[in-house]
């Protein structure tokens, strides 16, 4: 049985996905530590006039980056 080897694109490729995703997840973290943008509430409640999102519906978001990342590194 032989092993096959990446070529340098699927390399690339695999490392450039990583990165993406542990980006999307640092960034989203890094937003809600320094305060940048409206918290959810907030952003829940500027809707008021239109639709009001309850401010749990963002708890879905934790399921997201944790699956972004189990498909990054698979």
């Amino acid at each position: 049985m032989s092993i096959v080897r990446p070529t340098a694109a699927q390399m690339t490729r695999r490392l450039i996905v990583l990165a993406a995703a542990v980006f999307a997840v640092v960034i989203g973290q890094t937003q809600v530590l320094l305060g940048w943008g409206q918290s959810p509430a907030e952003f829940s409640a500027d809707g008021d006039s239109t639709l009001q999102v309850a401010g749990y519906a963002f708890a879905i978001w934790g399921l997201i980056y944790l699956w972004l990342l189990v498909y990054a590194v698979r």
